[in-house]
C-alpha cells in the first residue's frame, strides 16, 4: 500500500516543480510584456510520456494561456488513427474547461516530407476539420506553401476563416467529461530507459489503451467531452444531475481504468451520483485510495451505488452503455451493415457549441469516399446550413421520424458543413 502513496508523492512533487518552475515562469514573463503565453509540449500522444516528461501534463498545460499542439501529420488516415490520444481535443479541452478562448497548433506535412510523401492540397483542408472539429482554432502553419495555386490557398484561408468564425460564437456543449487519471498513472508507472520511457507494464498500458480508446469511442460516435482532472471534480459544486466544474457543467462522467483515486474524489463522485449524476467506469472499478493505497469506507459507499448511477463496461461491449451517453446529435451514414460496436459515421467528427437559443453544429467528412447519410437533431423550429466553402447560408429540409428531426447530408471529401439551429 505505501508503494502507491510513495509513487503518487514523488510525482506529485515533479509535477509541480516543473509547471511552476518552468511553464509558470514563461507565462509570468509573457504577461510581463503584454503578450500571451502559448506553445506545445512533447510527446503529447501517450500517458507514459506525459509521466516522464512532466510529472504532470495536465498541470503544465494549464501554464498557457493559449494551449497547443504540433501535428506533424496532414495525411487523413494518420489523424484519425485511433492508436494515440487525440492531442487536439486534449490541448482544446483546456481552453474550453478554463475559459481561455484560444487554442493553437503548429500543423505541418512534416512527417510526409521524412517518408517523401506527396502532401495534396485536400489533405490539408482535412487537417484544418480535424483540428477545428477538435477545438483547435488557431493554426500555425507550417506547410510548404510554394507548392500550390494561390487560388487554392485564397480559398483556403476562407475557408478556415469562417470555420473559426463561427467556433468561436458561444461554448463548446460538452455535457460528458473524461477524468484524466493522473494517480492511477502515477501509481502504475515504471520509469525504464527506453524511448520515451514508454512503460510496458500491464497497468501503464491498459491506462494508457483505455483512455485512448474512450477519447475515440465519443470521437466516433459525434459525442462532445472535455478532459478533466481529479483537482476539477474536488473543486465542482454539484446541482441536480450536473457537475459544475467552473462554466462546463457534466451529466456524465467517464472513468478510464482509474483504479487509484484521492478519497476526496470518491466521495463527490457518491454525492454527484446521488444527485442524479451518471459514472461510467471503463475496465476497471475505482479500489484503491491514492493517499493510503488502501481501499476505505468512501469507496464501499461507491461501489454500492453499482447499476444506480454507477455503471460499468469493457472497451470491448461500449455500445452497451451509449444510451447513457448524453448527446446533441446522431449522424448515421447509409452504409452502416458493417458498423462497428454501433459507431455509425466512424469518419464525421463533430463539434457542436451553444449560443443562447442557437446551436451551432460543425460535421466534418474525414474520409476519402463522399459521406451520404442523416444528421438526427433536437426538434427546432428553424435550421440553416452554412456552407464554409462559399458563405452560402439556406434553410435546410428537416423531416421527422419517431419524434426526431433529421436532416438528409452530402458530404464530399474532407468536406465540412454547418447546421445552425433555433
Amino acid at each position: 500500500p505505501h508503494r502507491i502513496k510513495r509513487r503518487c508523492d514523488f510525482w506529485d512533487f515533479t509535477a509541480d516543480m516543473v509547471a511552476n518552475s518552468y511553464f509558470k515562469v514563461l507565462k509570468d514573463w509573457c504577461h510581463k510584456h503584454g503578450t500571451k503565453s502559448t506553445g506545445h509540449m512533447l510527446a503529447e500522444e501517450t500517458l507514459q510520456a506525459h509521466i516522464f516528461c512532466y510529472g504532470s501534463f495536465y498541470r503544465s498545460a494549464k501554464q498557457f494561456d493559449w494551449p497547443g499542439i504540433d501535428k506533424l501529420s496532414c495525411n487523413p488516415e494518420t489523424l484519425m488513427k485511433t492508436g494515440g490520444i487525440p492531442i487536439a481535443r486534449l490541448a482544446a479541452s483546456f481552453a474550453d474547461v478554463y475559459d481561455l478562448g484560444n487554442a493553437q497548433s503548429e500543423a505541418s506535412g512534416i512527417a510526409e516530407g521524412w517518408s517523401k510523401t506527396e502532401v495534396l492540397p485536400e489533405w490539408i483542408k482535412a487537417s484544418v476539420n480535424w483540428h477545428q472539429a477538435q477545438g483547435i482554432n488557431i493554426i500555425t502553419s507550417y506547410f510548404r506553401w510554394e507548392k500550390f495555386k494561390t487560388d487554392y490557398i485564397a480559398k483556403l484561408n476562407e475557408y478556415t476563416a469562417r470555420l473559426g468564425t463561427l467556433l468561436r460564437v458561444g461554448k463548446r456543449h460538452s455535457q460528458t467529461a473524461i477524468l484524466y487519471p493522473e494517480n492511477t498513472m502515477w501509481a502504475s508507472f515504471t520509469p525504464n530507459e527506453k524511448g520515451y520511457n514508454i512503460d510496458q507494464g500491464e497497468d501503464m498500458n491498459r491506462v494508457q489503451n483505455c483512455f485512448t480508446k474512450v477519447s475515440w469511442q465519443l470521437l466516433n460516435r459525434q459525442i462532445d467531452f472535455d478532459y478533466i482532472d481529479e483537482n476539477e471534480v474536488q473543486n465542482a459544486t454539484i446541482s441536480d444531475n450536473t457537475l459544475n466544474v467552473l462554466t462546463r457543467k457534466y451529466n456524465l462522467l467517464i472513468l478510464p481504468y482509474a483504479f487509484v483515486l484521492s478519497e476526496k474524489t470518491v466521495k463527490q463522485l457518491t454525492a454527484f451520483i446521488k444527485a442524479g449524476g451518471k459514472v461510467i467506469a471503463v475496465d476497471r472499478m475505482p479500489e484503491t485510495e491514492r493517499e493510503t493505497g488502501a481501499s476505505t469506507p468512501a469507496f464501499l459507499e461507491l461501489l454500492s451505488l453499482k447499476d444506480k448511477g454507477l455503471y460499468f463496461t469493457y472497451l470491448s461491449t461500449f455500445n452497451d452503455i451509449v444510451h447513457l451517453i448524453p448527446n446533441t446529435i446522431k449522424v448515421i451514414g447509409q452504409d452502416t451493415a458493417n458498423a462497428d460496436d454501433g459507431i455509425t459515421a466512424p469518419k464525421i467528427l463533430s463539434h457542436i457549441r451553444k449560443d443562447d437559443d442557437k446551436t451551432i453544429i460543425f460535421i466534418c467528412n474525414m474520409d476519402n469516399a463522399v459521406f451520404k447519410g442523416k444528421v438526427f437533431l433536437p426538434i427546432a423550429n428553424k435550421v440553416l446550413l452554412c456552407n464554409p466553402n462559399n458563405g452560402e447560408i439556406t434553410p435546410a429540409k428537416t423531416e421527422n421520424i419517431n419524434g426526431e428531426s433529421f436532416i438528409e447530408i452530402t458530404l464530399d471529401p474532407y468536406d465540412g458543413l454547418f447546421l445552425v439551429t433555433e
